[in-house]
């Protein structure tokens, strides 16, 4: 028997109003079969027009069985590697989410991607089916916004912000400036199995914050950061699991007023915001991290790490001879600072990636595990240790912020540099506007009757990825043609409203 059977009590939470169509009328913790339906919701017909999915938990009905379905549908011939990666995984977020909506005590969550109460969903389209800059997306769904449980919106998120990143990147190098990944971690050692009742995650992520909060405050710290340079910085949060338990770091991105480091007071700034989390970790209960043994790293710009006798590896690796930073700068030629240039936008997009996670989601070194891996192994293997892992993982992490970004400044010029870096970014939008954003550019080409929908994602077969592959490679020929071995009739797929 799946453990899934007997899950144990969800804990709850206050969701935003408006996340639901209405309270569900069923009860949220009653077990569930993984193999059916829910063990106290009988299964109905969605034609015969009784309540669905928007009243109830929602569940996985028996697979379908689709051995005739044309491969070439899902797996064209013509598709670039890149393509079918980005489809690979988009097939295999929408699996992910049906397992989430098993185990998740997030009410939003468990309504994210049916469909919107009263209204119709439209498979959207830009681009021309079967060619390499087709997308397809969704809309009249609901979409939960949640950075850090939703295997489908999250990645959404991740890449908007890595933009915004690369944005100000952008921005701060045309000022003239450079950038650094800087990166904190803290040293534990106990399993969250056995150890705090499931509480080990949330305890070292209030030491995270409480002890970044600690680096920004303190008299000396705006006289530090103005000696070094420092505009502002970007702070991310990562985290994984191993066999010492959970690991939570950050990743904080440095932006500096010049490429030329001011070597001495970089030097202050770095031990002061390495002293400062340490010094905090320890009043916490911590270990105190130990320094050049994986408890801090900084990277520059150019992939070298920080010591005190190296320079940055853009300034110096012209081969000009120079001993300086500064006189590397003297010596290059337009030619060479074009080529410099274009070396510093590549690797900008590395450092927008390597702060958020953005490009597909990162593997963790060794035997350490992501939350989403933990919730793939779960969905493979059924562990119930996998399942506590995530509960722990999903409870911890409820309310918490992905990113944070330094203060813009007041009452100062319009050209001040920070706000000019700030302001590259585009419009500021929350998680949730960001999901509710996708493909609004494109358009309808299929319309789908909401409760059928509602069926159609109820059915462990139906894949909502694989639907969108099928309007990429065929347009509305393929939505029918995948659709059609749900039992869907071809009249059931409208082209346009009423």
């Amino acid at each position: 028997m799946s453990i899934l059977n007997n899950l144990p009590v969800a804990w709850e939470q206050p969701t935003k109003t408006g996340c639901l169509p209405q309270e569900p009328q069923e009860n949220w913790d009653a077990p569930v079969n993984f193999d059916g339906m829910d063990t106290n919701n009988k299964q109905t017909n969605w034609r015969s027009g009784a309540p669905q999915l928007n009243n109830s938990v929602p569940t996985l009905s028996p697979t379908v069985n689709i051995p005739t379905l044309n491969a070439t549908l899902l797996q064209p011939e013509n598709q670039t590697p890149r393509i079918k990666a980005r489809r690979t995984k988009r097939q295999q977020s929408h699996k992910l989410r049906k397992i989430l909506k098993q185990v998740t005590s997030n009410k939003s969550a468990r309504y994210c991607g049916l469909a919107l109460e009263r209204q119709m969903v439209a498979v959207k389209l830009s681009g021309t089916p079967g060619s390499h800059n087709c997308q397809a997306g969704f809309s009249g769904i609901q979409r939960c916004g949640s950075v850090w449980i939703c295997p489908v919106c999250a990645p959404r998120i991740h890449q908007h912000r890595g933009i915004e990143l690369e944005r100000a990147l952008v921005k701060n190098q045309e000022l003239g400036g450079s950038a650094a990944l800087m990166t904190l971690t803290m040293r534990h050692k106990y399993d969250s199995l056995r150890d705090d009742n499931g509480k080990q995650l949330t305890h070292l992520w209030d030491a995270l914050s409480t002890a970044w909060a600690y680096i920004l405050n303190g008299k000396t710290w705006q006289d530090i950061r103005e000696k070094a340079g420092v505009l502002g910085m970007a702070r991310f949060v990562e985290m994984t699991h191993g066999k010492e338990g959970w690991h939570i770091h950050i990743h904080a991105v440095v932006f500096f007023d010049s490429l030329t480091p001011k070597w001495d007071a970089l030097q202050e700034f770095t031990d002061h915001c390495f002293t400062r989390w340490a010094n905090k970790l320890v009043k916490m209960g911590l270990k105190a991290p130990i320094k050049d043994r994986g408890g801090f790293d900084f990277t520059w710009l150019s992939g070298t790490r920080h010591t005190d006798a190296a320079l940055p590896k853009y300034l110096t690796k012209t081969g000009n001879g120079s001993s300086t930073a500064a006189e590397a700068l003297d010596a290059m030629d337009k030619k060479e600072l074009n080529k410099l240039n274009a070396y510093l936008n590549k690797r900008t997009r590395g450092l927008a990636a390597e702060a958020t996670g953005w490009g597909g989601g990162k593997i963790a070194r060794g035997t350490n595990r992501t939350p989403w891996a933990i919730l793939t192994d779960f969905l493979t293997d059924a562990d119930e240790r996998d399942l506590f892992l995530w509960q722990e993982y999903e409870k911890a992490a409820y309310g918490r912020r992905f990113s944070t970004w330094s203060s813009r400044k007041r009452n100062v010029d319009d050209d001040d540099l920070w706000n000019l870096i700030l302001d590259a970014r585009g419009d500021t939008v929350s998680d949730q506007e960001i999901v509710d954003d996708e493909d609004a550019d494109a358009e309808p080409i299929a319309f789908i009757e909401g409760t059928l929908w509602n069926h159609l994602n109820n059915l462990q077969s139906f894949n909502a990825g694989d639907l969108l592959t099928a309007a990429e490679t065929s347009g509305i020929d393929g939505i029918r043609h995948y659709l059609s071995f749900f039992d869907v009739q071809m009249e059931e797929v409208r082209e346009r409203l009423e």
